[in-house]
């Protein structure tokens, strides 16, 4: 096993560094981040995208003006915006490799605040109005 202490001159401490995360790493760990990061949620990310695009095109017909349309816009939007949000997520996955080594300001800040905020706010939204459907059509 590798030791992941780093000694510096007198003083011992916990440190663990991007070469010592790789070589405790599975060597497959990496192709499978690249093929499911890289291949698979661009792809479910770019047909859940137009899918929902084209469910608020067609919502926003003028005959879909009922309650139960408003719901099923509400669910198409924040779908839309949750894929939307998990796009940067996938990126910081298979880029940085999550070890949060930012260049700017603001991409710390959203990664480190506003990432699973936004994101889990969109699906707690999503199953909000799942709900509320249900109990709208079982009236």
């Amino acid at each position: 096993m590798t030791n992941i202490f780093n000694e510096s001159g007198n003083n011992n401490h916990l440190c663990v560094l991007l070469e010592d995360l790789e070589m405790l790493e599975d060597p497959r760990t990496a192709s499978l981040r690249r093929v499911s990061y890289g291949i698979v949620l661009p792809t479910i990310c770019c047909l859940g995208i137009i899918g929902n695009i084209f469910n608020l095109i067609v919502l926003t017909r003028k005959n879909m003006r009922g309650t139960a349309y408003i719901y099923m816009r509400g669910y198409s939007a924040a779908a839309l915006l949750a894929i939307l949000f998990c796009v940067p997520f996938a990126s910081r996955v298979l880029i940085h490799k999550e070890t949060g080594r930012w260049n700017n300001w603001p991409q710390a800040f959203y990664h480190a605040h506003l990432e699973l905020f936004l994101g889990n706010g969109c699906l707690g939204n999503i199953f909000q109005k799942k709900k509320c459907n249900q109990k709208l059509l079982h009236k």
